[in-house]
């Protein structure tokens, strides 16, 4: 690494309001919202933590908790992959592993309950 630059191996959510229409109602549970492009803190890894928190410290009826555990485990693991993929400067681990989270993500959402969306 240079002086003055630095060479960075890192993931970034390319449009929150893809977030917001690819996991609608996980986004809902998260954020209370659906995303936008405005939306610049509510990408991806911001939905994971967004969910986690609402899991471990409140928010979630405890058959909403039970249902979901699995799935968030599952996603919580592949974030926590993908992050030492990128401090191990193996950006081609963490792009199969992007495609890992997504389905995770997609599985989660499948299980997530319906609600009203504010726009």
């Amino acid at each position: 690494m240079g002086r003055v630059l630095q060479i960075r191996v890192i993931a970034q959510t390319v449009s929150t309001s893809e977030v917001g229409w690819s996991w609608q109602k996980l986004c809902m549970l998260a954020f209370d919202k659906q995303p936008g492009d405005a939306d610049k803190h509510m990408g991806i890894f911001e939905l994971i933590d967004a969910l986690t928190d609402k899991f471990l410290f409140g928010g979630l009826d405890e058959c909403l908790k039970a249902k979901l555990r699995p799935g968030l485990d599952k996603v919580i693991a592949i974030r926590k992959q993908i992050d030492e993929a990128l401090a191990d400067w193996n950006p081609s681990r963490a792009n199969a592993l992007s495609n890992e989270l997504e389905d995770a993500l997609d599985a989660l959402e499948d299980l997530a309950p319906n609600a009203k969306l504010k726009q």
